[in-house]
């Protein structure tokens, strides 16, 4: 049985670690958006009231899709509060072991090596009579995200800019770094200098996107910085926005939670300094 095309709630939990990749996601504006994860289906399972579908993410992390409320808190509740592995979610729902894909496989041994017992198999809630725990709130800060993230220093600015975004953890309590906070384990910083862009993320349950303008950025900053999330009708719906900006700070979004999300960051009115570079970086 194929996906309904019209989703109307997708989540999205990754249970496994990866060493990031990097790409580039800036863009000139109205380039071709490319949907780049999650990236591949590997199982569907009906559940009362919407479908589970297990895929692997970009770098072999195995994360969830849950389409319908019913479907977003069962994973929920068997990832977040039994704390399975993928290949216990694809047991618990009728799935048989002997017949998983291997990246489940893959993943259940990465998870439980040094503990044989768990590795053959625990005892698995019953789906069909679990009471579910409500979604759990997505963590989120959207507008200035460094107050000195591309500051002139011992450093060139941009070895700066990237060292804050891959480094620093100190301004965001039990984040990180932003550079490591993507769920797909996506991660990249550039220099842009042909005016507007658009900084792209990957669909992701978790990530991170802003600009920083550099001291001595010729006049000021651009008019105006926005980020925007992609609605289910496929319709961008700006969430923040701004034409009150600083040079030497950084300026964006991040979130954290289980709904896989598709976010970017525009910069617009920004033509008068076409050749004038500006960093940008993301993790999804």
């Amino acid at each position: 049985m194929r996906r309904p095309k019209q989703i109307l709630m997708l989540a999205a939990l990754t249970i496994s670690a990866v060493t990031a990749q990097t790409v580039s996601m800036a863009a000139m504006p109205d380039a071709f958006d490319m949907e780049t994860a999650p990236s591949r289906e590997i199982a569907v399972f009906n559940v009362r009231g919407g479908q589970v579908v297990l895929v692997e993410q970009l770098g072999g992390d195995i994360g969830f899709v849950g389409l319908g409320p019913r479907a977003m808190e069962l994973l929920q509740t068997l990832v977040g509060e039994y704390d399975l592995s993928g290949l216990e979610v694809y047991e618990a729902l009728g799935g048989n072991r002997n017949h998983a894909p291997a990246a489940l496989i893959a993943e259940h041994q990465r998870r439980y090596a040094g503990n044989p017992a768990a590795m053959r198999g625990r005892p698995l809630p019953d789906v069909s009579s679990m009471a579910v725990a409500p979604m759990a709130a997505n963590q989120s800060v959207k507008g200035q995200l460094g107050g000195a993230a591309c500051v002139d220093g011992p450093q060139e600015t941009f070895d700066y800019f990237t060292a804050w975004f891959n480094n620093y953890s100190g301004m965001f309590s039990g984040v990180g770094p932003l550079g490591n906070l993507g769920a797909n384990h996506v991660s990249g910083t550039g220099i842009w200098n042909k005016g507007n862009v658009n900084v792209n993320l990957g669909s992701t349950s978790a990530g991170a996107v802003c600009v920083c303008f550099p001291e001595g950025y010729p006049g000021s900053p651009p008019k105006r910085v926005r980020v925007e999330e992609r609605a289910s009708q496929g319709t961008w719906v700006q969430i923040w926005s701004s034409n009150s900006l600083f040079t030497g700070a950084a300026y964006g979004y991040w979130f954290k939670g289980v709904v896989i999300r598709k976010i970017r960051l525009l910069v617009r009115d920004n033509e008068v300094h076409n050749g004038h570079a500006f960093y940008w970086a993301g993790s999804y």
